[in-house]
């Protein structure tokens, strides 16, 4: 495990790590999320194995893109 500290090298660091493919844990205002690249079928996969969670079960998948006025989208996957 490799704790970062906020800042940017962290995360473009981060980012390297969503376009290898692995999962990272970040914080938000309340508690602790898993996070990987949502196109990434293996990475989503190990979030489903992390959390032990069915894959009948949907998790959620937010994104941020400041592209054509759009701001923020939230969409459910559901493993098939």
């Amino acid at each position: 495990m490799l704790i970062l500290k906020p800042n940017k090298q962290s995360i473009k660091k981060a980012v390297e790590f969503l376009k290898e493919g692995k999962v990272i844990v970040y914080p938000t205002e309340t508690c602790y999320a898993l996070g990987c690249d949502a196109t990434n079928e293996k990475a989503c996969k190990r979030i489903f194995e992390i959390k032990k969670r069915s894959k009948e079960k949907k998790i959620t998948n937010n994104r941020c893109k400041f592209k054509n006025g759009q701001k923020n989208m939230h969409i459910s996957i559901k493993m098939l």
